[in-house]
């Protein structure tokens, strides 16, 4: 089985898919190296290697290199910038990890994009297979904006999102999900500091000119319950904090170094954790990570959701995500509305998003009904 981790913010694929996201809102330049994963799945061997036949199938232009790139042809002038800048760092965390990875990079536009299944508007992504492929937009500056500090908008990018394809061949696999991001951010900020000092301002966590008000939930177990419906704007100012802590651990040690520590600390197929135990593994790495998170680091800020009656749903309600912990010692099985069941292994916790007025049924026959914000309901005995 093939691993595939799909984002969503602003852009997605079909199953049979890919890791993905965009940003629409330029103002988030730089933290958008960052905006990734939000849930696993597994795809067949066989449906990988269907979308690769896809992306062959375009029947674009292809430069072979050490990373070989497949095109749009209007493109090709920046796709050759991407696959030069992609492939100097591929070749930076080949020889530092002492390991071969092989990877791919695909260049699109809208339509090309589109045609492999994608939903959104634009391909901002990587695939976890064999060869790893990360996908770009012909045009990033339509997601990043002007970068006058950059050579290429978004040419930081490829170093994270190549992070994620060489974390998952090292067996690096947080159980929550920003873990991975943190991860990924590693390889990004290690390769920017040996080889690209003039990115550097990527690793410096969010600018105040970047984020008119504090942001509504500030805690990384806010993040790990509800993820995205925090709400876009939100969700970057994290990213760029993760990217700032991401500097923070390299901070006087050799890339290597960390990166076996990451393998030791976040091993394939991790429990889920508390934020309290995985800062406690980032602090193993480098102490000193709670300081440096600072309010990333405190308890939840979602308001708690108690059980009620199950109300008939409302039309037309807003969609909204319920964080579920379990916190027994068996498992709690919940009905949805609309027929199913889901359940929240032991100690644990999942995300449920639903439409105002739809429930989550309890075994004692109470539901957890949403209202128009992410809320948290903490089952302690069933």
């Amino acid at each position: 089985m093939i691993r595939v981790t799909p984002c969503a913010l602003a852009c997605g694929l079909a199953r049979g898919g890919f890791e993905v996201y965009a940003v629409s809102m330029r103002k988030y330049a730089g933290g958008l190296a960052a905006v990734s994963a939000l849930m696993a799945t597994s795809l067949s061997a066989q449906g990988t290697e269907t979308q690769l036949a896809r992306l062959r199938n375009l029947h674009l232009p292809e430069s072979p290199g050490s990373v070989p790139v497949i095109y749009s042809p209007p493109a090709k002038e920046r796709a050759l910038r991407y696959q030069a800048e992609l492939q100097n760092a591929h070749t930076w965390f080949e020889e530092q990890l002492r390991i071969q990875v092989p990877m791919l990079l695909a260049v699109l536009d809208r339509e090309e994009y589109q045609s492999l299944g994608g939903r959104w508007a634009l391909p901002y992504c990587h695939q976890l297979s064999n060869p790893g492929i990360v996908f770009l937009p012909s045009h990033l500056e339509e997601l990043v904006g002007p970068e006058p500090e950059a050579k290429t908008p978004g040419e930081y990018v490829t170093y994270h999102e190549a992070g994620h394809i060489f974390a998952d061949r090292l067996k690096i696999e947080g159980g929550n999900p920003f873990v991975d991001e943190l991860v990924a951010n590693v390889f990004m900020a290690g390769y920017i500091r040996e080889n690209r000092r003039d990115l550097e301002w990527v690793l410096e966590g969010p600018s105040a000119d970047h984020f008119e008000r504090t942001p509504r939930y500030t805690s990384l177990a806010d993040l790990d319950y509800v993820y995205t419906d925090v709400g876009l704007e939100n969700y970057v100012w994290f990213q760029y904090h993760l990217q700032r802590v991401a500097k923070f651990l390299l901070a006087g040690q050799e890339f290597p170094a960390v990166i076996k520590a990451l393998q030791k600390e976040f091993p394939a197929a991790a429990k889920q954790e508390t934020l309290d135990r995985i800062i406690a593994h980032l602090d193993r790495i480098r102490p000193g990570v709670r300081e440096t998170l600072g309010t990333l680091a405190g308890p939840t800020t979602l308001p708690r959701l108690a059980p009620s009656a199950c109300m008939q749903p409302a039309s037309g309600g807003a969609q909204s995500t319920i964080g579920v912990r379990n916190d027994t010692a068996s498992p709690l099985l919940l009905v949805r509305l609309q027929g199913g069941t889901e359940t929240v292994a032991p100690r644990s916790w999942s995300g449920f998003r639903m439409k105002a007025g739809e429930w989550l049924k309890l075994p004692d026959g109470t539901c957890l009904v949403p209202g128009d914000k992410p809320a948290l309901a903490v089952i302690e005995k069933q």
